[in-house]
């Protein structure tokens, strides 16, 4: 298991109006994923199916929609999403994201 990871070792996607770097996924670590979302835009209707997610917005601001109540989100604010949470978001900020168990992609 990797225990430190860095931007160079990152795989990067693009969804909607964001770019995500994948720090750490299940490949490395069944317990965790980690990744930074640069958003520009809007998400997308989205779901955290059978994961907890976490996001910090590291720079910026922007609005969560989480099951039809919206909320204001600035440069240090968390929003925690239990599993099975609708939501989606809009603005224009970086955010580090945790999922757990680590979401896997096929």
């Amino acid at each position: 298991m990797k225990y430190k990871h860095s931007l160079p070792d990152t795989y990067d996607f693009e969804v909607e109006d964001l770019l995500g770097f994948v720090y750490s996924d299940a490949n490395n670590n069944p317990h965790v994923e980690v990744m930074r979302i640069i958003a520009d835009g809007h998400s997308g209707k989205a779901t955290t199916g059978e994961y907890d997610r976490v996001y910090l917005v590291l720079v910026g601001e922007g609005e969560f929609t989480i099951k039809g109540e919206t909320c204001t989100v600035i440069k240090d604010d968390v929003v925690v999403l239990p599993k099975n949470t609708d939501y989606e978001y809009r603005g224009s900020m970086e955010l580090f994201e945790v999922n757990t168990p680590a979401h896997t992609h096929e």
